[in-house]
C-alpha cells in the first residue's frame, strides 16, 4: 500500500479532470454505463485502472495500464472507473466520442 490518503469520489455526467494522490485510488462515476476513455496528463507516471468495482493496485493483477502522456478506451459499457498512480498524475476520464479541445 503507497498512499494513505482519502479515496476521492466523483460523479459527473460527461467528463472528470482531477489529479491522482500517488498510491490513493480515485473514483469516477457516471448515471449510465459508456465506453469510456481515460487520458494521462503526465508525461512520466503511469496510471492503473479498473471497472469492475474493485480498487486497482500499480502493476496489479486486473489492473489495466494507461501510459504517460496515452489514452486507454474503456469498449465495454462501465459506470465506474477507478484509478491509481504510484506518484501524483493529473487524468481525464470521459465518455467515449466527447470532444475534446486542445491537448493535455
Amino acid at each position: 500500500f503507497l498512499g494513505g490518503g482519502l479515496m476521492a469520489t466523483y460523479t459527473v455526467s460527461v467528463s472528470k479532470t482531477a489529479t491522482l494522490i500517488g498510491g490513493t485510488p480515485d473514483t469516477v462515476r457516471f448515471p449510465s454505463a459508456f465506453r469510456l476513455e481515460i487520458y494521462n496528463h503526465s508525461s512520466t507516471t503511469f496510471i492503473w485502472v479498473r471497472w469492475d468495482g474493485t480498487d486497482p493496485t500499480v502493476e496489479g493483477d486486473n489492473s489495466v495500464p494507461v501510459s504517460p502522456g496515452g489514452v486507454r478506451v474503456i469498449h465495454a459499457p462501465a459506470q465506474e472507473i477507478r484509478l491509481i498512480a504510484s506518484s501524483p498524475a493529473k487524468y481525464t476520464v470521459t465518455v467515449a466520442g466527447v470532444e475534446r479541445e486542445g491537448g493535455g
